[in-house]
């Protein structure tokens, strides 16, 4: 007779879960992605990073642009990782401005795009930070990238001291992606889950 209460239990068990709602979340992969970027700063530049793209944003102001004191046309040094793996190792990258040297730039202005810029900004964002790595001034994030700005991601570069100067910052973002093949099937209110992967 106790087995048969058993049984019994194990068969009302069984057809609960069978009734219970299923559904299915896909499985979800973490990124992080670094972008280390170094520009020679006199007053203030904006970053921004969209996409596959880098760009600098002069706004008007009595210094010079990035690169561009006193007549020089100095590079912006890039290097990039994802999960730890370096992309993009201190690449020198001088960008073209509406006016060639000597001129300051001492106006409103976009600098030209850098495309392709990896790692790509894409995913869902979970955090950004930045922090200074070297030299004077600060570093700050303008803008959290997300839907309503097409998710791009501005930083601000200030040196706050008269002349130019190397500034280094760190800007950190994690992102998660879908994981190719992979979801969870959630037995609603039973608190179980099951994994499976697609075998390509």
């Amino acid at each position: 007779m106790k087995g048969s209460g058993s049984k019994l239990l194990l068969y009302v068990l069984a057809g609960a879960l069978f009734m219970l709602p299923v559904g299915y979340v896909e499985a979800q992969a973490v990124n992080t992605l670094i972008y280390d970027i170094t520009g020679s700063i006199d007053g203030t530049d904006f970053l921004i990073i969209q996409g596959s793209t880098l760009q600098w944003h002069h706004p008007a102001n009595s210094a010079a642009a990035v690169g561009r004191q006193r007549g020089t046309n100095k590079p912006t040094t890039i290097s990039t990782f994802r999960n730890g793996t370096s992309l993009i190792n201190a690449f020198d990258w001088t960008p073209d401005w509406p006016n060639p040297p000597p001129d300051n730039i001492r106006f409103d202005a976009y600098s030209s795009v850098l495309t392709p810029f990896n790692p790509a900004l894409e995913g869902d964002i979970l955090s950004v930070s930045i922090q200074k790595i070297s030299g004077r001034g600060t570093v700050t994030i303008e803008q959290l990238p997300d839907s309503s700005n097409n998710y791009t991601l501005i930083a601000r570069y200030a040196d706050g001291a008269n002349g130019a100067a190397l500034l280094d910052g760190r800007i950190t973002v994690v992102t998660s992606i879908p994981e190719p093949g992979a979801a969870w099937l959630v037995l609603g209110g039973a608190g179980l889950v099951a994994g499976w992967r697609r075998r390509d």
